[in-house]
Protein backbone atom coordinates (compact mmCIF):
# COMPACT_ATOMS: atom_id res chain seq x y z
CA UNK A 1 0.00 0.00 0.00
CA UNK A 2 1.51 3.31 -0.91
CA UNK A 3 2.43 5.81 1.45
CA UNK A 4 0.56 9.18 1.30
CA UNK A 5 4.10 11.07 0.36
CA UNK A 6 4.46 7.64 -2.67
CA UNK A 7 0.75 8.85 -3.55
CA UNK A 8 1.11 12.44 -3.90
CA UNK A 9 4.51 12.34 -5.86
CA UNK A 10 3.29 9.59 -8.21
CA UNK A 11 0.12 12.43 -8.86
CA UNK A 12 2.68 14.69 -9.85
CA UNK A 13 4.36 12.52 -12.27
CA UNK A 14 1.09 11.42 -13.66
CA UNK A 15 0.41 15.28 -13.97
CA UNK A 16 3.11 16.49 -15.88
CA UNK A 17 3.29 13.41 -18.29
CA UNK A 18 -0.50 14.04 -19.00
CA UNK A 19 1.06 17.86 -19.53
CA UNK A 20 3.24 16.75 -22.42
CA UNK A 21 1.42 14.76 -23.91
CA UNK A 22 -1.22 17.51 -24.58
CA UNK A 23 1.50 19.58 -25.53
CA UNK A 24 2.46 16.96 -28.01
CA UNK A 25 -0.08 17.99 -30.12
CA UNK A 26 1.06 21.09 -30.42
CA UNK A 27 5.09 22.42 -32.15
CA UNK A 28 5.67 23.23 -28.54
CA UNK A 29 6.06 20.03 -27.36
CA UNK A 30 10.05 19.20 -27.72
CA UNK A 31 11.02 22.97 -26.61
CA UNK A 32 8.41 21.66 -23.41
CA UNK A 33 10.73 18.24 -23.36
CA UNK A 34 14.11 19.64 -23.26
CA UNK A 35 13.22 22.39 -20.68
CA UNK A 36 12.55 19.31 -18.30
CA UNK A 37 15.71 18.29 -16.56
CA UNK A 38 17.28 14.85 -17.64
CA UNK A 39 16.24 13.34 -14.45
CA UNK A 40 12.61 14.29 -14.61
CA UNK A 41 12.11 13.30 -18.45
CA UNK A 42 13.26 9.89 -17.14
CA UNK A 43 10.97 9.81 -14.42
CA UNK A 44 8.43 10.72 -16.71
CA UNK A 45 8.93 8.12 -19.29
CA UNK A 46 8.81 5.27 -16.53
CA UNK A 47 5.58 3.78 -16.37
CA UNK A 48 6.37 2.99 -12.51
CA UNK A 49 7.59 6.51 -11.07
CA UNK A 50 9.60 6.36 -8.27
CA UNK A 51 9.76 9.07 -5.82
CA UNK A 52 13.49 10.27 -4.72
CA UNK A 53 14.92 7.90 -1.20
CA UNK A 54 13.89 9.24 2.37
CA UNK A 55 17.10 9.82 4.31
CA UNK A 56 16.78 9.50 8.14
CA UNK A 57 16.09 13.11 9.95
CA UNK A 58 13.19 15.13 10.50
CA UNK A 59 9.83 14.01 11.74
CA UNK A 60 8.52 12.49 8.94
CA UNK A 61 12.06 11.82 6.55
CA UNK A 62 13.67 14.52 4.54
CA UNK A 63 13.91 13.61 1.08
CA UNK A 64 17.41 13.71 -0.49
CA UNK A 65 17.93 15.26 3.07
CA UNK A 66 21.40 15.09 4.36
CA UNK A 67 22.43 11.76 6.78
CA UNK A 68 22.08 14.09 10.06
CA UNK A 69 24.82 13.36 12.79
CA UNK A 70 22.38 13.20 14.98
CA UNK A 71 18.37 11.56 15.19
CA UNK A 72 15.63 13.34 14.56
CA UNK A 73 12.94 10.77 13.93
CA UNK A 74 10.45 10.84 16.55
CA UNK A 75 11.41 8.93 19.90
CA UNK A 76 8.39 9.36 22.02
CA UNK A 77 10.16 11.78 23.90
CA UNK A 78 8.27 13.86 26.60
CA UNK A 79 8.97 17.52 27.67
CA UNK A 80 7.02 19.02 30.62
CA UNK A 81 7.67 22.12 32.49
CA UNK A 82 11.70 22.43 34.71
CA UNK A 83 13.61 23.66 32.13
CA UNK A 84 15.52 26.86 33.37
CA UNK A 85 17.25 29.30 30.51
CA UNK A 86 20.03 30.62 33.40
CA UNK A 87 22.27 32.30 30.33
CA UNK A 88 21.73 35.68 31.71
CA UNK A 89 21.79 36.42 27.90
CA UNK A 90 19.94 39.58 26.20
CA UNK A 91 16.65 39.33 25.03
CA UNK A 92 16.54 35.80 26.77
CA UNK A 93 18.50 34.25 24.40
CA UNK A 94 19.85 31.01 25.19
CA UNK A 95 23.14 29.65 26.12
CA UNK A 96 26.13 29.84 23.69
CA UNK A 97 27.42 26.73 22.19
CA UNK A 98 31.25 25.46 23.51
CA UNK A 99 32.17 26.05 19.82
CA UNK A 100 30.46 29.65 19.48
CA UNK A 101 32.11 30.86 23.37
CA UNK A 102 35.55 29.51 22.89
CA UNK A 103 35.58 32.04 19.17
CA UNK A 104 33.60 34.84 20.98
CA UNK A 105 36.28 34.46 24.16
CA UNK A 106 39.22 34.46 21.66
CA UNK A 107 38.26 37.57 20.30
CA UNK A 108 37.40 39.64 23.17
CA UNK A 109 40.07 39.29 24.68
CA UNK A 110 42.13 39.76 21.41
CA UNK A 111 44.80 42.47 21.70
CA UNK A 112 45.80 44.02 17.92
CA UNK A 113 49.29 43.69 18.02
CA UNK A 114 52.36 46.06 16.91
CA UNK A 115 53.18 46.27 13.65
CA UNK A 116 56.56 45.40 13.42
CA UNK A 117 58.57 45.96 10.10
CA UNK A 118 58.30 42.32 9.55
CA UNK A 119 54.54 42.57 10.28
CA UNK A 120 54.12 45.50 7.76
CA UNK A 121 56.25 44.30 4.87
CA UNK A 122 54.30 41.08 4.72
CA UNK A 123 50.99 42.49 4.97
CA UNK A 124 51.78 45.59 2.65
CA UNK A 125 52.45 42.70 0.13
CA UNK A 126 49.22 41.52 0.32
CA UNK A 127 47.57 44.63 0.36
CA UNK A 128 49.34 45.40 -3.00
CA UNK A 129 48.46 42.42 -4.34
CA UNK A 130 44.66 42.62 -3.52
CA UNK A 131 43.82 46.10 -4.64
CA UNK A 132 45.93 44.80 -7.98
CA UNK A 133 43.14 42.09 -8.12
CA UNK A 134 40.46 44.68 -7.44
CA UNK A 135 42.02 46.37 -10.26
CA UNK A 136 42.34 44.11 -12.26
CA UNK A 137 38.00 43.23 -11.78
CA UNK A 138 37.66 46.83 -12.62
CA UNK A 139 34.88 47.62 -15.26
CA UNK A 140 33.88 44.09 -16.32
CA UNK A 141 30.05 43.23 -15.98
CA UNK A 142 30.00 42.08 -12.77
CA UNK A 143 31.36 44.94 -10.96
CA UNK A 144 29.53 47.50 -13.06
CA UNK A 145 26.32 46.31 -12.18
CA UNK A 146 27.69 45.73 -8.22
CA UNK A 147 28.40 49.54 -8.70
CA UNK A 148 25.33 50.11 -9.66
CA UNK A 149 23.60 48.33 -6.86
CA UNK A 150 25.80 50.35 -4.84
CA UNK A 151 24.12 53.53 -5.84
CA UNK A 152 20.79 52.31 -4.34
CA UNK A 153 22.24 52.23 -1.36
CA UNK A 154 23.76 55.70 -0.10
CA UNK A 155 25.96 55.75 3.03
CA UNK A 156 24.14 57.11 6.56
CA UNK A 157 26.22 57.13 9.56
CA UNK A 158 28.20 55.08 8.04
CA UNK A 159 30.40 55.89 4.77
CA UNK A 160 32.62 54.06 2.78
CA UNK A 161 33.76 54.66 -0.48
CA UNK A 162 33.44 52.03 -3.88
CA UNK A 163 36.61 51.28 -5.49
CA UNK A 164 37.52 52.93 -8.93
CA UNK A 165 33.64 54.88 -9.18
CA UNK A 166 34.18 56.75 -6.30
CA UNK A 167 30.65 56.47 -4.86
CA UNK A 168 29.43 56.60 -1.48
CA UNK A 169 27.78 53.64 -0.27
CA UNK A 170 27.19 51.57 2.96
CA UNK A 171 30.49 49.52 4.28
CA UNK A 172 28.69 46.48 3.14
CA UNK A 173 27.93 47.50 -0.22
CA UNK A 174 31.21 49.12 -0.94
CA UNK A 175 33.16 45.53 0.57
CA UNK A 176 30.56 43.60 -1.86
CA UNK A 177 31.74 45.40 -4.93
CA UNK A 178 35.07 45.76 -3.47
CA UNK A 179 35.36 41.51 -2.99
CA UNK A 180 33.27 41.49 -6.53
CA UNK A 181 36.47 42.95 -7.85
CA UNK A 182 39.70 41.67 -6.23
CA UNK A 183 37.98 37.90 -6.73
CA UNK A 184 36.91 38.31 -10.49
CA UNK A 185 39.73 37.04 -12.44
CA UNK A 186 40.98 34.24 -9.67
CA UNK A 187 43.88 36.47 -9.43
CA UNK A 188 44.25 37.07 -5.71
CA UNK A 189 45.44 35.22 -3.04
CA UNK A 190 45.90 30.99 -4.06
CA UNK A 191 43.79 28.85 -1.83
CA UNK A 192 40.44 30.03 -0.14
CA UNK A 193 40.56 33.40 -1.58
CA UNK A 194 41.20 34.92 2.07
CA UNK A 195 42.33 38.70 0.47
CA UNK A 196 38.17 38.98 -0.80
CA UNK A 197 37.71 39.87 2.84
CA UNK A 198 40.16 42.62 2.84
CA UNK A 199 37.47 45.23 0.95
CA UNK A 200 35.14 44.47 3.83
CA UNK A 201 37.52 45.35 6.50
CA UNK A 202 39.17 48.35 4.54
CA UNK A 203 35.40 49.68 4.09
CA UNK A 204 34.42 49.22 8.05
CA UNK A 205 37.53 50.98 8.48
CA UNK A 206 36.62 53.57 6.69
CA UNK A 207 33.37 54.15 8.07
CA UNK A 208 34.27 54.22 11.23
CA UNK A 209 37.72 56.22 10.72
CA UNK A 210 39.99 53.63 12.18
CA UNK A 211 43.22 53.94 11.97
CA UNK A 212 46.35 52.14 9.39
CA UNK A 213 47.53 49.88 12.38
CA UNK A 214 44.15 49.18 13.88
CA UNK A 215 42.87 48.39 10.63
CA UNK A 216 45.52 45.98 10.14
CA UNK A 217 44.48 44.60 13.60
CA UNK A 218 41.55 43.45 12.41
CA UNK A 219 42.98 42.18 9.27
CA UNK A 220 45.09 39.76 11.68
CA UNK A 221 42.13 38.98 14.13
CA UNK A 222 40.06 37.96 10.41
CA UNK A 223 42.74 35.35 9.31
CA UNK A 224 43.16 34.19 12.87
CA UNK A 225 39.56 32.88 13.26
CA UNK A 226 39.49 31.74 9.52
CA UNK A 227 42.46 29.82 9.54
CA UNK A 228 41.12 28.16 12.36
CA UNK A 229 37.87 27.28 11.43
CA UNK A 230 39.40 25.99 8.01
CA UNK A 231 41.41 23.61 9.44
CA UNK A 232 39.76 22.64 12.63
CA UNK A 233 39.74 18.28 13.44
CA UNK A 234 36.91 16.46 13.13
CA UNK A 235 36.27 14.68 16.35
CA UNK A 236 35.09 10.87 16.60
CA UNK A 237 33.51 8.45 14.39
CA UNK A 238 32.03 11.35 12.11
CA UNK A 239 31.97 12.37 8.30
CA UNK A 240 34.58 14.67 9.34
CA UNK A 241 33.74 18.57 7.49
CA UNK A 242 31.21 16.96 5.56
CA UNK A 243 30.61 19.51 2.39
CA UNK A 244 33.03 22.13 3.53
CA UNK A 245 34.80 21.51 -0.43
CA UNK A 246 32.40 19.44 -2.01
CA UNK A 247 29.02 21.37 -1.05
CA UNK A 248 29.65 24.49 0.75
CA UNK A 249 31.68 26.90 -0.91
CA UNK A 250 33.92 28.96 1.34
CA UNK A 251 32.24 28.12 4.68
CA UNK A 252 34.19 30.29 6.74
CA UNK A 253 34.63 33.48 5.42
CA UNK A 254 31.38 34.84 7.01
CA UNK A 255 31.88 33.98 10.49
CA UNK A 256 35.42 34.41 10.74
CA UNK A 257 34.41 38.50 8.99
CA UNK A 258 32.13 38.77 11.59
CA UNK A 259 34.01 38.44 14.20
CA UNK A 260 36.89 40.90 12.94
CA UNK A 261 34.06 43.24 12.14
CA UNK A 262 32.68 42.97 15.51
CA UNK A 263 35.71 43.77 17.35
CA UNK A 264 36.12 47.09 15.29
CA UNK A 265 32.58 47.64 16.36
CA UNK A 266 33.28 47.35 20.16
CA UNK A 267 30.79 44.41 20.17
CA UNK A 268 30.72 42.66 24.09
CA UNK A 269 30.55 38.81 24.27
CA UNK A 270 26.57 38.55 23.56
CA UNK A 271 26.82 40.62 20.68
CA UNK A 272 29.80 39.10 19.14
CA UNK A 273 28.13 35.44 19.73
CA UNK A 274 24.84 36.57 17.87
CA UNK A 275 27.33 38.41 14.89
CA UNK A 276 29.14 34.75 14.65
CA UNK A 277 25.46 32.81 14.51
CA UNK A 278 23.48 35.12 12.17
CA UNK A 279 26.96 35.68 9.76
CA UNK A 280 26.79 32.09 8.48
CA UNK A 281 23.44 29.94 9.70
CA UNK A 282 21.76 32.02 7.00
CA UNK A 283 24.09 32.31 4.43
CA UNK A 284 25.96 28.83 3.20
CA UNK A 285 27.36 29.28 0.07
CA UNK A 286 26.57 26.12 -1.74
CA UNK A 287 29.25 24.85 -4.46
CA UNK A 288 27.51 24.89 -7.83
CA UNK A 289 27.84 28.62 -7.68
CA UNK A 290 31.50 27.40 -9.58
CA UNK A 291 31.80 24.00 -9.65
CA UNK A 292 30.12 21.95 -12.81
CA UNK A 293 28.99 23.46 -16.10
CA UNK A 294 29.16 26.90 -17.36
CA UNK A 295 29.79 29.56 -14.61
CA UNK A 296 27.70 32.84 -14.05
CA UNK A 297 28.62 35.76 -12.41
CA UNK A 298 28.14 33.88 -8.74
CA UNK A 299 31.78 32.51 -9.69
CA UNK A 300 33.08 35.72 -8.36
CA UNK A 301 31.07 37.02 -6.50
CA UNK A 302 29.58 34.52 -4.22
CA UNK A 303 32.80 35.66 -1.55
CA UNK A 304 30.91 39.08 -1.92
CA UNK A 305 27.73 37.93 -0.51
CA UNK A 306 29.58 35.68 2.37
CA UNK A 307 30.83 39.42 3.01
CA UNK A 308 27.96 41.28 3.31
CA UNK A 309 26.82 38.44 5.67
CA UNK A 310 29.71 38.80 7.66
CA UNK A 311 29.25 42.72 8.09
CA UNK A 312 25.77 42.70 7.99
CA UNK A 313 25.29 40.25 10.96
CA UNK A 314 27.87 42.71 12.92
CA UNK A 315 25.69 45.60 12.67
CA UNK A 316 22.74 43.89 13.49
CA UNK A 317 24.15 42.43 16.43
CA UNK A 318 25.23 46.22 17.48
CA UNK A 319 21.49 46.91 16.54
CA UNK A 320 19.98 44.41 18.95
CA UNK A 321 19.03 41.63 16.94
CA UNK A 322 19.78 38.49 18.20
CA UNK A 323 21.09 35.09 16.24
CA UNK A 324 20.49 31.01 17.29
CA UNK A 325 22.31 30.37 20.62
CA UNK A 326 24.33 27.34 19.39
CA UNK A 327 24.31 27.20 16.02
CA UNK A 328 27.51 24.97 15.86
CA UNK A 329 26.14 22.85 18.36
CA UNK A 330 22.67 22.51 18.26
CA UNK A 331 19.59 20.32 16.34
CA UNK A 332 20.25 20.97 12.97
CA UNK A 333 23.36 23.28 13.49
CA UNK A 334 26.68 23.24 11.50
CA UNK A 335 27.69 20.41 13.38
CA UNK A 336 24.75 18.39 12.62
CA UNK A 337 23.81 19.26 8.95
CA UNK A 338 26.83 20.12 7.42
CA UNK A 339 30.48 19.06 9.72
CA UNK A 340 29.95 16.90 12.01
CA UNK A 341 32.06 17.97 15.50
CA UNK A 342 35.19 19.57 15.27
CA UNK A 343 37.97 20.82 17.72
CA UNK A 344 39.42 24.25 17.14
CA UNK A 345 42.68 25.56 18.07
CA UNK A 346 43.27 29.54 18.83
CA UNK A 347 45.39 30.90 17.53
CA UNK A 348 45.51 28.34 14.71
CA UNK A 349 49.00 28.33 14.26
CA UNK A 350 49.22 27.97 10.66
CA UNK A 351 49.94 29.06 7.37
CA UNK A 352 50.28 28.96 3.78
CA UNK A 353 48.57 27.21 1.15
CA UNK A 354 47.67 24.97 2.11
CA UNK A 355 47.66 26.04 5.86
CA UNK A 356 50.05 23.64 7.69
CA UNK A 357 51.38 24.06 11.00
CA UNK A 358 54.21 26.80 10.99
CA UNK A 359 57.61 25.07 11.68
CA UNK A 360 59.15 25.33 15.02
CA UNK A 361 59.99 29.10 15.75
CA UNK A 362 57.81 30.59 13.23
CA UNK A 363 56.12 33.20 14.68
CA UNK A 364 53.83 35.09 12.10
CA UNK A 365 50.31 35.27 11.81
CA UNK A 366 48.38 33.64 9.62
CA UNK A 367 47.80 37.10 7.61
CA UNK A 368 51.63 36.72 7.13
CA UNK A 369 51.96 33.63 5.43
CA UNK A 370 49.42 34.71 2.30
CA UNK A 371 50.29 32.84 -1.25
CA UNK A 372 49.76 34.66 -4.68
CA UNK A 373 48.59 34.18 -7.72
CA UNK A 374 51.37 34.26 -10.95
CA UNK A 375 48.21 33.58 -13.40
CA UNK A 376 44.35 34.76 -13.17
CA UNK A 377 42.43 31.75 -13.28
CA UNK A 378 41.75 28.71 -11.69
CA UNK A 379 41.68 26.52 -14.62
CA UNK A 380 45.21 26.24 -15.85
CA UNK A 381 47.67 28.05 -13.32
CA UNK A 382 48.50 24.88 -11.51
CA UNK A 383 49.59 22.77 -14.64
CA UNK A 384 51.15 25.78 -15.77
CA UNK A 385 54.10 24.30 -14.71
CA UNK A 386 54.16 21.40 -17.51
CA UNK A 387 54.10 24.20 -20.19
CA UNK A 388 58.02 24.58 -20.47
CA UNK A 389 58.62 20.49 -20.87
CA UNK A 390 55.56 20.32 -23.16
CA UNK A 391 57.02 22.92 -25.68
CA UNK A 392 60.38 21.30 -25.72
CA UNK A 393 58.87 17.62 -26.37
CA UNK A 394 56.51 18.51 -30.02
CA UNK A 395 55.57 21.42 -31.66
CA UNK A 396 51.95 22.34 -30.75
CA UNK A 397 51.05 20.85 -35.32
CA UNK A 398 52.61 18.14 -33.79
CA UNK A 399 50.64 16.61 -30.85
CA UNK A 400 48.00 14.43 -31.34
CA UNK A 401 46.22 14.08 -28.10
CA UNK A 402 46.76 15.58 -24.75
CA UNK A 403 45.17 14.00 -21.75
CA UNK A 404 45.27 15.46 -18.11
CA UNK A 405 43.97 13.34 -15.56
CA UNK A 406 42.48 14.94 -12.26
CA UNK A 407 41.65 14.06 -9.03
CA UNK A 408 37.60 14.71 -9.52
CA UNK A 409 35.46 16.94 -12.20
CA UNK A 410 34.61 20.23 -10.97
CA UNK A 411 35.61 23.80 -10.02
CA UNK A 412 37.62 23.76 -13.57
CA UNK A 413 37.92 20.24 -14.85
CA UNK A 414 34.40 19.29 -16.09
CA UNK A 415 32.84 18.72 -19.58
CA UNK A 416 31.39 22.25 -19.44
CA UNK A 417 34.14 24.20 -19.26
CA UNK A 418 34.94 23.04 -22.81
CA UNK A 419 32.55 26.46 -24.85
CA UNK A 420 33.55 29.43 -22.11
CA UNK A 421 31.66 32.17 -23.44
CA UNK A 422 32.25 34.64 -20.33
CA UNK A 423 34.79 35.79 -18.46
CA UNK A 424 33.36 33.48 -15.49
CA UNK A 425 33.87 30.15 -17.32
CA UNK A 426 36.90 30.66 -19.17
CA UNK A 427 38.78 31.26 -16.22
CA UNK A 428 38.21 28.25 -14.62
CA UNK A 429 38.03 25.90 -17.73
CA UNK A 430 41.21 23.71 -17.31
CA UNK A 431 41.06 22.65 -20.84
CA UNK A 432 40.95 26.93 -22.52
CA UNK A 433 43.18 28.37 -20.04
CA UNK A 434 45.72 25.27 -20.71
CA UNK A 435 45.18 25.57 -24.46
CA UNK A 436 45.82 29.37 -24.08
CA UNK A 437 49.06 29.14 -22.00
CA UNK A 438 50.49 26.72 -24.38
CA UNK A 439 49.56 28.84 -27.32
CA UNK A 440 51.02 32.40 -25.71
CA UNK A 441 53.47 31.09 -23.06
CA UNK A 442 51.74 33.44 -21.20
CA UNK A 443 47.99 33.54 -19.35
CA UNK A 444 47.01 37.34 -17.97
CA UNK A 445 43.72 39.10 -18.01
CA UNK A 446 43.60 39.99 -22.37
CA UNK A 447 42.61 36.20 -22.40
CA UNK A 448 39.10 36.52 -21.51
CA UNK A 449 38.19 38.93 -24.40
CA UNK A 450 35.39 37.57 -26.12
CA UNK A 451 37.70 37.47 -29.18
CA UNK A 452 40.14 35.17 -27.70
CA UNK A 453 37.99 32.72 -26.12
CA UNK A 454 36.63 31.76 -29.02
CA UNK A 455 39.51 32.01 -31.24
CA UNK A 456 39.80 29.53 -33.74
CA UNK A 457 43.21 28.28 -32.84
CA UNK A 458 42.28 28.07 -29.53
CA UNK A 459 38.93 25.94 -29.91
CA UNK A 460 41.04 23.33 -32.50
CA UNK A 461 43.50 22.90 -29.28
CA UNK A 462 41.20 22.57 -26.91
CA UNK A 463 39.86 19.70 -29.10
CA UNK A 464 42.80 17.54 -28.86
CA UNK A 465 42.65 17.72 -25.12
CA UNK A 466 40.79 14.73 -22.62
CA UNK A 467 40.41 15.53 -18.60
CA UNK A 468 39.79 12.47 -16.95
CA UNK A 469 38.98 11.61 -13.21
CA UNK A 470 41.39 9.30 -11.41
CA UNK A 471 40.94 9.63 -7.70
CA UNK A 472 44.76 8.25 -7.78
CA UNK A 473 46.71 11.60 -8.74
CA UNK A 474 47.66 13.60 -6.17
CA UNK A 475 46.95 17.22 -8.33
CA UNK A 476 46.80 16.87 -12.11
CA UNK A 477 48.79 14.22 -14.40
CA UNK A 478 49.43 15.24 -18.22
CA UNK A 479 49.97 12.76 -20.79
CA UNK A 480 50.86 14.32 -24.14
CA UNK A 481 51.19 12.23 -27.18
CA UNK A 482 52.71 13.03 -30.75
CA UNK A 483 51.42 12.59 -34.19
CA UNK A 484 54.47 10.24 -34.70
CA UNK A 485 54.08 7.95 -31.34
CA UNK A 486 56.01 9.93 -29.10
CA UNK A 487 54.77 10.11 -25.06
CA UNK A 488 55.38 12.15 -22.42
CA UNK A 489 53.85 12.21 -19.53
CA UNK A 490 54.21 14.88 -16.53
CA UNK A 491 53.02 15.57 -12.88
CA UNK A 492 52.24 19.26 -12.02
CA UNK A 493 52.61 20.82 -8.72
CA UNK A 494 50.74 23.18 -6.99
CA UNK A 495 50.71 27.45 -6.66
CA UNK A 496 52.83 27.04 -2.98
CA UNK A 497 55.60 24.83 -4.48
CA UNK A 498 56.64 27.99 -7.00
CA UNK A 499 55.97 30.93 -4.54
CA UNK A 500 56.17 34.76 -6.29
CA UNK A 501 59.12 36.95 -4.61
CA UNK A 502 58.67 40.48 -3.83
CA UNK A 503 59.77 41.17 -7.27
CA UNK A 504 57.00 38.87 -8.94
CA UNK A 505 53.98 40.58 -7.17
CA UNK A 506 55.46 44.09 -8.19
CA UNK A 507 55.81 43.01 -11.54
CA UNK A 508 52.10 41.32 -11.55
CA UNK A 509 50.77 44.71 -9.98
CA UNK A 510 52.23 46.77 -12.73
CA UNK A 511 51.56 45.09 -15.39
CA UNK A 512 47.81 45.51 -14.07
CA UNK A 513 48.04 48.80 -13.90
CA UNK A 514 48.75 49.02 -16.99
CA UNK A 515 46.24 46.92 -18.71
CA UNK A 516 43.64 48.80 -16.38
CA UNK A 517 44.91 52.30 -17.93
CA UNK A 518 45.95 53.82 -14.43
CA UNK A 519 48.24 56.27 -14.93
CA UNK A 520 52.36 55.49 -13.53
CA UNK A 521 51.99 57.85 -11.14
CA UNK A 522 48.82 56.52 -9.46
CA UNK A 523 50.33 53.38 -9.35
CA UNK A 524 52.84 54.36 -7.53
CA UNK A 525 51.29 56.10 -5.22
CA UNK A 526 48.83 53.23 -4.40
CA UNK A 527 51.80 50.82 -3.88
CA UNK A 528 53.87 53.40 -1.73
CA UNK A 529 51.06 54.28 0.42
CA UNK A 530 49.79 50.44 0.88
CA UNK A 531 52.82 48.76 1.98
CA UNK A 532 53.04 51.19 5.22
CA UNK A 533 50.40 52.12 7.11
CA UNK A 534 51.78 52.72 10.52
CA UNK A 535 51.62 56.52 10.02
CA UNK A 536 48.19 56.74 9.12
CA UNK A 537 45.19 57.88 11.42
CA UNK A 538 42.34 57.84 9.19
CA UNK A 539 42.33 54.58 6.87
CA UNK A 540 39.26 56.53 4.57
CA UNK A 541 42.43 59.35 3.74
CA UNK A 542 44.38 56.38 1.42
CA UNK A 543 41.10 54.86 0.24
CA UNK A 544 39.85 58.37 -1.25
CA UNK A 545 42.98 59.51 -2.26
CA UNK A 546 44.31 56.54 -3.94
CA UNK A 547 41.32 54.08 -4.94
CA UNK A 548 38.11 56.13 -5.27
CA UNK A 549 39.41 56.81 -8.50
CA UNK A 550 41.44 55.62 -11.39
CA UNK A 551 41.34 53.94 -15.19
CA UNK A 552 38.77 54.79 -17.47
CA UNK A 553 35.12 53.93 -16.32
CA UNK A 554 32.50 54.59 -18.43
CA UNK A 555 29.35 55.51 -17.19
CA UNK A 556 26.89 53.64 -15.11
Amino acid sequence: MPTDTEQKNRARGLARRELITKAAAGAGAVALAQALPSSAKAADAADDFKPPPIASGGSRGVPGGPPYVTPHTAAKRTAKYGYKNDSGRAFGNGPMDATSAQIVKFVSEFKYPEITDKIMADMGLMLVDSIGSGISGFETDAIRAGARLAQLSPGGTLKSTVWGYGIQTTPDMAGYVGCCAVRHHDYNNAGMHETDMVPGILAMGEALHMSGPDVMGAMILFWEVFASLLTAQPVGDVPGIRGVWGTIDNLFHAPALAMAIGKMLKLNEDQLANALSMSFVNSLSLGVDHWEGPNSMAKGNHDANLLRSGIFAALAARAGMTGPAQPFEGGKGLWDVVSGPFKLRLPARVGGDPMKPLPVGDNRYVAQTVVFKRYPGNGGAAISQTVDDVKKFAKLDEIDTITIEVTQFGDGADPGKWDPLNEETADHSLAYCYARLLKDDDLFLDAYTKEKMTDPAIRALMQKITIQENPEVKYNRLTVRTKAGKELTLESGMYYEDPMSVADVNKKFDRICAYKNVSNAQRDKIRSTWMDLRGVKDIGDPIRNTLAHFGNPKAL
